[in-house]
């Protein structure tokens, strides 16, 4: 090998989401199909693509790193390379178990709002009067999608709509 070097926490990751599209791969076998027999799709076939989009990216990036064909960072781009950082790890869990949390009692909108502005900041965002509008625009915008477009339930929570 030449100057490349593995990068053995970065094959790790992406052998990890390989595995994560296994497993979807794997549950999304358990979801029932019609036997109507007028959709040859059925439920199951995007769930599966992206399944195995996770499958076919984590395998071809992990072994590119295998092989040391990490790209490095940009100078614009140093500050996404930063070390791994604990504290911002626990702030976004922290924040996906408060949204869980939220869901049933005050709606998708308001927890949807949580998680992404505790999201922000652990990712660090600095302005939070500027991403709480987007914030809200944008779970709004995916409300209306899954429940108007798509005729998906979500919970309906404390916002009127």
């Amino acid at each position: 090998m030449d100057a490349r070097r593995r990068d053995l926490p970065y094959v790790a990751v992406t052998l990890g989401i390989a595995l994560l599209g296994l497993v979807a791969l794997l549950e999304i076998q358990q979801i029932p199909t019609p036997t109507l027999g007028y959709d040859r799709t059925g439920p199951r076939l995007f769930p599966s693509l992206a399944a195995l989009g996770l499958i076919l990216t984590g395998l071809i990036l992990g072994i590119r790193a295998w092989r040391g064909e990490v790209p490095e960072p940009d100078e614009d781009e140093a500050d996404w390379a930063r070390p791994f950082d604990a504290r911002d790890f626990i702030i976004a869990l922290l924040g996906l178990v408060a949204a869980a949390a939220l869901l049933r009692t005050t709606g998708f909108i308001v927890a949807g709002t949580v998680l992404f502005m505790v999201t922000a900041t652990a990712l660090g965002d600095r302005r939070p009067l500027f991403s709480l509008p987007i914030a809200v625009l944008f779970v709004l915008a995916t409300y209306l999608l899954f429940t108007r477009f798509l005729g998906l339930n979500l919970p309906r929570g404390i916002v009127p709509l």
